[in-house]
Formats: structure tokens, C-alpha cells, sequence
């Protein structure tokens, strides 16, 4: 009864943590409903994270024993109960060989663009297993959407993939990642089919569309050789469903209205500037033969967008940083045994992160004042 009651207490503490950062982010001016541009998003009006594993204090898996060479007597290694062997992903979520060994735990973040302004918004506990990470920053983004919804998207690794994103399609939010890569490091390409071109309302033409890193390109034909034209996104749009509620009805329809280039000579002369709107997500994605979120990105790799966007990636690794450095010892090892207490442990040393950027968004914006 007495660790049911800790566990109730640990939770509210937890909840009431999120509800205090989100509240602490919007005083600081960050998720306004002014911003809310699905074409051209605010970056203040997103979250964005990362995972970290804590190196456990003890190297021993759980279970592992050894014999007493004196006594002979089986004895338990110390170790931890949630650490786990953890496998490392490159910066296109392909598995290295590399484990580590620990416990993880995503963290999520939003920020000002101004010095030591981010606040940290959740910290929660990944557990082993396939997908688990993506399954658990999910979970997070929806409890955070709950508390502020006008909450613009995600931007995260490669961790974070197609079914996912169809997710976030469901939540009105833009998900910001890299694209999958092939073997080798190929761009990943898929083709879409033949599309309508408009450059009015009686010019329709088709064009064969295919998807190359994440954003829409049209094939064509110079000189014998088949070349990629890139089509420049010229509004995103999100139509919410009215049937959202009834079963298998998506809440969102999301579409990329994009432009074929005027100014580039692959580009028959017949076809520059038309108009060429793309579905965005799939309704019927969980029978496809392929993912068209993993394929075509609402706003993808090499859009000026993608990079301001993306940018929101940066700080992520100095938050790690950050929050190791206050480890002790050597090795940085965890500072308790088991995921309960070093959750309460991180959640006390982002209590103190977020007050450190109360008070430089307090002094600047009183120094702006004066």
C-alpha cells in the first residue's frame, strides 16, 4: 500500500511538472496562436528532443552472480533493475553495432531564440524493446498537446519514422526529421505516379512525380538522360475532417500545394509554373505496400524552412551535456538506483534549468523595458 501511495505521489509530482513548464513557456511567449502558419511555421511554436541513457551504476545485468572463490557461495551482482543494453542509432536511425548500457530517458524541450531561454517541458522513461522510444515521445507530444494546443509540430532523430509521423498527421502537427536514407547513404526515392499540373483552370497537364528525400521532384527528359526537377512548396495545408470522430476517419487532411520552377531549362517551357497539390498523408496507411510519410515530408530536407526548423536539434545535445555534467564521478554514472529515482532526480535538475531561463527572459525582457 505504502509504494502504491509513492507511486500515486510520484506521478502528480510528475504531471504537475508538465503543467507548471508549459505554463512557464507560454509566459515566455512561446506557443502564440498568432504564429500557428501550417506553410511557414514559428519555431517558438514547436518541440523539439532527443534520448539520453544515464550509465548505470553498476556495470552487472541484472540477475548476473558470481562464485565466492573462498566459499563457493552463488552471490548476486549489485545492480540496477531498469538498466538495459540500449542500441545506438546513426543520424538516419539505422542500428550500429554499439550498445550502451543504462537507462534511457527522452527529453523534450521548447526555446526562445535568445540566450539560455529553453525550457524543458518533459522528461520521461524509455523502456527496451522495438519502436519503444518513438511509442514513448508520442505519448509525450500528446499529453503536451493536451495542456497547449496550439502546439505546431516535433522536430526530433530518426527515431521518430512514417507511422509516426501519421500520428502527428492525426494531431494537426508537423513532424521535422531527416529523411531515411538508403544503403550507403542513397537518398531514399519513391515514385508518386502521375499527377495533375494546373497553370489554370482549362491547362491541366500530367507530370510523373517522384519523391526524393522527402520532397516532391518531376521527372523528365534532357538530352536521353531521365532528370529529377525539385517542385518548390508554395503553401502546406491541413483541412480537418468533419467526420473525424467515426471510425477509420482520419481527424486531418494534409496537402502540399507546391510550384514547378519557372527559371529552370529541364523544365519544358509548357509545364513552368504550374500548380501540383500532393496528399500528404495516407489514409489508408496501415495496409500500403509503402510508408508516403517516410517517402514526402510536410516540409522537407533543404527547404529554408527545414533548416530554421531543424535548428531546434541543436540545443538538444547541450542539454544532454548539460544534465551529465552534474553526475559524479569519473564515468558520469547515474546518481540513484532504478528509472523511478533517477526520473525525480532529472526532474529536480530541469526545475533548475527552467528557472534559469525565467530569470534571462525576466532580465531581458526588463533591460529591453528600460
Amino acid at each position: 500500500m505504502e509504494a502504491t501511495n509513492r507511486a500515486y505521489v510520484f506521478a502528480d509530482s510528475v504531471d504537475t511538472f508538465k503543467r507548471a513548464a508549459a505554463a512557464q513557456a507560454l509566459a515566455m511567449g512561446s506557443f502564440q496562436r498568432a504564429g500557428h502558419n501550417p506553410t511557414h511555421p514559428e519555431p517558438t511554436n514547436f518541440l523539439a528532443g532527443d534520448a539520453t541513457v544515464l550509465t548505470s551504476r553498476f556495470n552487472a545485468a541484472p540477475g548476473a552472480t558470481y562464485v565466492d572463490p573462498e566459499t563457493g557461495e552463488i552471490i548476486t551482482k549489485r545492480s540496477d533493475p531498469d538498466a538495459s543494453y540500449y542500441t545506438v542509432l546513426d543520424e538516419f536511425g539505422n542500428a550500429k553495432r554499439d550498445k550502451v548500457y543504462g537507462t534511457k530517458f527522452g527529453i523534450l524541450h521548447t526555446r526562445q531564440p535568445y540566450e539560455a531561454e529553453q525550457i524543458i517541458t518533459d522528461i520521461f522513461h524509455i523502456t527496451t524493446g522495438q519502436n519503444r522510444e518513438a511509442l514513448a515521445v508520442e505519448r509525450a507530444v500528446q499529453d503536451f498537446h493536451r495542456l497547449v494546443p496550439s502546439l505546431a509540430g516535433l522536430v526530433y532523430d530518426m527515431a521518430i519514422r512514417g507511422v509516426n509521423r501519421e500520428h502527428f498527421y492525426d494531431l494537426g502537427l508537423h513532424t521535422i526529421t531527416k529523411c531515411p536514407q538508403l544503403r550507403k547513404g542513397q537518398p531514399r526515392s519513391r515514385s508518386l505516379g502521375a499527377v495533375d499540373a494546373r497553370k489554370g483552370s482549362d491547362d491541366v497537364q500530367t507530370v510523373e512525380v517522384w519523391a526524393i528525400n522527402g520532397s516532391p521532384h518531376m521527372s523528365t527528359i534532357v538530352d536521353g538522360r531521365r532528370e529529377h526537377v525539385r517542385l518548390e512548396r508554395v503553401r502546406t495545408q491541413i483541412v480537418k475532417n468533419k467526420r473525424s470522430r467515426k471510425k477509420d476517419c482520419r481527424a486531418y487532411r494534409w496537402y502540399g500545394h507546391y510550384e514547378i520552377p519557372r527559371d529552370d531549362a529541364r523544365v519544358p517551357t509548357r509545364l513552368r509554373g504550374a500548380r501540383v497539390v500532393l496528399r500528404l498523408d495516407d489514409p489508408d496507411c496501415q495496409r500500403a505496400p509503402y510508408s508516403r510519410a517516410d517517402n514526402l515530408h510536410s516540409i522537407a530536407p533543404g527547404e529554408a524552412d527545414w533548416e530554421r526548423l531543424f535548428d531546434l536539434r541543436n540545443p538538444t545535445e547541450s542539454i544532454n551535456w548539460w544534465i551529465k555534467s552534474r553526475l559524479q564521478g569519473r564515468r558520469s554514472r547515474a546518481p540513484a538506483v532504478g528509472a523511478a529515482r533517477q526520473h525525480f532526480w532529472l526532474i529536480g535538475v530541469a526545475l533548475y534549468n527552467n528557472y534559469q531561463a525565467l530569470v534571462a527572459h525576466a532580465q531581458r525582457t526588463e533591460t529591453a523595458a528600460a
